[in-house]
C-alpha cells in the first residue's frame, strides 16, 4: 500500500456506504431495492422517462448494467418501460407511483448518509474533501 492508501479509503468508503444504504433501506421497510438500484432511480426522480442509454451516460455506467438493474427493478414494481411517444422504436424507463411515494424516503437516507461520512469533519474539511474527491474522479473522465 502506498502512503496515503486512498485507493483503500476510497474502497472501504464506499463499502460502509452501500452497507448503511441497505441498512436503511430494509430499517424504512423498502422491498425489492439495493444500493446498486439508486443511481437510476435518482435519474428517474430528476427526469421521467428517460431512455436506458441516456441513464447509462448520466450515471457512468453501461447500457447492459442498466438493462440488468431496471428488469429487477421494473420486476419489483418500481420502473416501467413505455415507448417514447415521440419515436416508437425507443424504450423509456418510467418511475411507477410506488417508486415516487419513495423519494422523500431516497432524500433522507441520502442526507443521513452525508450526516454519517462527515460528522468527524469541520463543515470547511467536508468541504475540502468534497472537492478533492471530484478532482480525483475527474483524473478519469469517461
Amino acid at each position: 500500500m502506498s502512503e496515503t492508501n486512498i485507493a483503500f479509503f476510497s474502497g472501504r468508503l464506499v463499502d460502509c456506504a452501500n452497507r448503511f444504504i441497505a441498512s436503511e433501506l430494509v430499517r424504512r421497510g423498502v422491498e425489492g431495492i439495493v444500493p446498486s438500484h439508486g443511481d437510476i432511480l435518482c435519474a428517474l426522480f430528476e427526469e421521467d422517462g428517460l431512455a436506458v442509454s441516456e441513464i447509462a451516460r448520466r450515471t457512468h455506467r453501461t447500457k447492459s448494467t442498466i438493462c440488468v438493474l431496471a428488469s429487477k427493478l421494473e420486476g419489483n414494481g418500481y420502473v416501467e418501460r413505455r415507448p417514447d411517444p415521440a419515436d416508437r422504436r425507443a424504450v423509456g424507463l418510467w418511475l411507477t407511483e410506488k417508486a415516487r411515494g419513495l423519494k422523500p424516503v431516497f432524500e433522507a437516507i441520502s442526507s443521513d448518509l452525508a450526516d454519517r461520512i462527515t460528522q468527524s469533519l469541520s463543515p470547511e474539511e467536508a468541504i475540502v474533501l468534497g472537492n478533492l474527491l471530484a478532482r480525483v474522479v475527474r483524473n478519469w473522465k469517461d
